[in-house]
Order: structure tokens, then sequence, then C-alpha cells
């Protein structure tokens, strides 16, 4: 009844529109999961697996995206060529402070009661809508999203699919299943060629390349990994997008703690192989979230502050720089690539104590692409490593909504052929900008980035 008749007025406006998209009809996904997982729900049955949510019209979503730009959801975001006129625009914000349900509400207040130190902090955006308006990208990549089951109204918006992994653990630790969860939201016309829920391909292997990880552990560890909602892959042309929220060791027990050290360092080796497999496909890959690792001392207050010699990294943290080289990096630190030497530049912060107030904080939250990208001002693919520690006297945040101009300070340059094989598969992408944004609702803020140079190609060899 009346879903059949919002789709009616959908197809109406997109004729009268001229999008040229024509009558709106199921994604050509290439396997029967996806579309089986849209018509669960227009048929409002739950399934397990990959929750995918694919536009739909209604009315009260429409007045929302009222106040957006109306053509960038029908506007193409990858190009045919190296130099598409409109580059790819990707948010990633750990939203684990309020959650997903909370930020979209139509019902909690927009900002909450002063807190201890007098700060009034925002709760709600108003609906998704907004929220997803608010952030100005075409790829918005949310971790922290906890969410138990999936709701209608936090899956499906205009101009926009999503993509959801949620906690299967239903314990006491996650809350009953109400703990971590990744989504990624992409506006229509950046429709992904391939979706799949989880890191090793155990629950969706559509995408395939996931042969290291099959050769070095069982399903049962494989499922293990995947049980928590931490990762969902969208492949973009030739880019294969990696939203990650990797795990954090917070448990003050002995014996938790070290299972919970096991099952990071588990995660962390199983993100590594998938993606050299996918690099070793011939695809770009930009793996993006809440890794819970600062890169080094630069990218933390606490460390910054220190006097006599830091303490000996951390395992995740070793496990990081051995990836962004030298010698031979597989990755690069979009942020360091574009800013090396810039200090105070922080994302996560203990909120409570107004930590946010003073900047004292870690940037954990990270951009890691391979091959290592081309950087405007150098033509070169840059390092992403950290300088001297020194500030290059920019801002270390910039304002949301704002496209932040490119650093002239290119970092390093690279004889490509000295990068991993990854290189040789896929030429790099072009890095314009990547900006830690203010944006209040968190306890972290937005990551923002601006990529140029996919390719449509066809897809590759499983």
């Amino acid at each position: 009844g009346v879903a059949e008749r919002g789709r009616e007025e959908s197809r109406a406006r997109g004729r009268r529109s001229g999008s040229g998209r024509g009558p709106e009809r199921e994604p050509d996904y290439p396997n029967t999961e996806f579309v089986s997982q849209k018509r669960a729900w227009r048929e409002r049955r739950p399934r397990g697996g990959m929750q995918v949510a694919v536009r739909e019209s209604a009315r009260d979503s429409l007045r929302e995206m009222a106040a957006a730009k109306p053509s960038e959801a029908s506007q193409p975001c990858c190009h045919r060529g190296s130099e598409p006129s409109h580059p790819l625009r990707v948010v990633s914000w750990n939203i684990g402070l309020r959650g997903l349900a909370t930020l979209a509400s139509s019902t909690a207040a927009s900002f909450d009661a002063p807190d201890v130190h007098g700060i009034s902090r925002r709760q709600s955006f108003g609906s998704l809508a907004a929220l997803l308006a608010a952030l100005d990208a075409d790829i918005v990549c949310f971790q922290e999203v906890k969410l138990r089951e999936m709701e209608r109204h936090l899956a499906l918006v205009d101009g926009w699919d999503s993509y959801f992994s949620l906690c299967r653990a239903r314990e006491p630790r996650t809350s009953g299943g109400r703990y971590a969860g990744v989504a990624t939201f992409c506006r229509t016309g950046c429709r992904p060629r391939l979706a799949a829920e989880g890191v090793t391909g155990v629950l969706d292997s559509s995408i395939g390349h996931r042969a290291s990880l099959v050769a070095e552990s069982s399903e049962e560890e494989l499922r293990q990994i995947d049980s928590e909602g931490r990762c969902v892959i969208t492949v973009h042309a030739d880019l294969a997008l990696l939203n990650v929220y990797a795990p954090a060791n917070t448990a003050s027990d002995p014996e938790e703690s070290e299972r919970r050290r096991a099952f990071k360092a588990s995660f962390l080796r199983a993100l590594e192989l998938r993606c050299r497999d996918l690099a070793a496909a011939g695809l770009r890959v930009l793996l993006i979230g809440d890794m819970n690792i600062s890169p080094s001392r630069l990218d933390s207050a606490r460390e910054a502050e220190l006097l006599q010699a830091p303490p000996p990294p951390s395992a995740s943290r070793l496990w990081l720089q051995a990836l962004l080289g030298p010698p031979r990096p597989f990755f690069a630190d979009a942020f360091r690539a574009l800013h090396p030497a810039r200090g105070g530049a922080y994302s996560c912060f203990h909120v409570a104590s107004g930590a946010d107030r003073h900047n004292y904080g870690s940037r954990i939250d990270l951009a890691l692409l391979a091959p290592p990208p081309l950087l405007p001002s150098t033509g070169q693919a840059g390092s992403g490593q950290a300088g001297s520690g020194l500030a290059d006297g920019s801002s270390a945040h910039a304002s949301v909504g704002a496209t932040a101009p490119p650093s002239r300070r290119g970092g390093p340059s690279f004889d490509l052929s000295l990068f991993s094989d990854c290189s040789a598969a896929a030429p790099p992408l072009s890095l314009h900008a990547c900006e830690i944004v203010e944006l209040e609702g968190s306890d972290h803020l937005p990551l923002r980035l601006l990529l140029s140079g996919l390719e449509q190609r066809s897809p590759p060899p499983q």
C-alpha cells in the first residue's frame, strides 16, 4: 500500500527531474544474497547476514533533504579516466558517544544539558538525512553505530544506500549486542559494484580475494574475528574501501585483557592479509575508520608532553608502523602524507574530563591508502610518515563542510618501484585533502578526505 505508492511517486519524480536514471529498479548486485536482503527490507522480514538498505521514497525524508544540494544525490562520483570532475569525498566518523539511534533521533533534544564543565554538547541532528547532509560527502563511514537490530529509519534515506555490519555476540560484555557495529552510507551516484560484511569473507564471500586468510585460519577462527560487527567492504570502480572499527583493549581484569589482546592481534592480522589480497588482485585499497592506534608519538598528546624517553611502542603500533614502512611501505597514512609534521592534530578525546576543549587527545581515526597516493604539490607518492614533530604552522583541524586547501608540503617523494607489489598492479590515486573536521556529536571528530583517479574497470578475477 503505502510503500508501493511511495515507490510510484519516486519513479514519477525521477521522470520529471530528467536525471537520466529512469525508473527506480533493483540494483545489479552480483550475488543473489544482496537482492534477497533488499527484498527482506521491503517485506519487513528479519534476515541474518549482511544488512543492505536501498533507497526508497518517504515524504519526511524528502522534506529533510530539501536543505541539501538536490543534484548531488544523482551526480556520479566515479568516472572513466584518471581525472574525475567531481572528486570522491569520503568521511569517517566514530559516533560511539551517542550511537546512530540518538544522533539521528527526531525526538531527542539537539543539545544536552551542560555538564560539570558547563559544556552543552550536541545530542542529535534531528534525522538521519540531516546527519548525512551535515557531513557533506559522497561516502560516509560510521563506526560504533551501537544497534542491536536493524531499524528502518536508521538505514533508509532518499538518495543513499547503506551497508551495515552489526555485533552478533549476545553477552554482557557487548551489552547484549548493542555494541560496536559499522555502517557505510553511499550516495546512489556512488553505489558500489560489490559489497560484503566482515574482514575475512566468511560471512559473505562475494568480493573474494581472501586466499591468504583461508590458508592461515580455520572457519571457526574467521567467524570469531567477524563476530563483533567491525568491518564493511565496498568496491567503487577499482577502489576497495574498508570501513573498520578496530578492537581496543580496555579490560581491567588480567585474563580478559589477555583475551582482548589476542583478539586484537588476530583482527589486525586478518585485516592486513585481506588488504594485501585485494591489492594483489589489482584494486586500490582505502582502509578508513577508528583503528584504535596512534601511529606515532606526534599523534598522542600524552606522549608528546613527556620529557623523558617514551615507553616502548605497543604491539599494534609496531604492526602499523611496519605497514607504513620504510623500506617498502604497503600503506600511506593520508593525513601525514599531506601534513608530515603537524602537531596537535587529534581526533579522539576524553570528553567527560573536558579534554576536547583543551585539544588533549590522540589521533586514532586514520585513512590508509595502498598504493601510497600522488600528492598535489609534487605528483609523487607520499610516505605518510610523521615528521620531526614540529608544527607546520597550519591549523590542526578544519571546519566541517569546507574543502581544506591541499598542503604544499607534500612530504618526501619516493620511487614507486620501492613500494610493495600492489603499486605495479594498480596506479596510485591522487590525494587532494585529508583533514580532521570540527563537528560536535561524539568523542571523536570526523576525518574527511578528497580523492581522484578512480577508473571503471572490469571486475578482477576471483
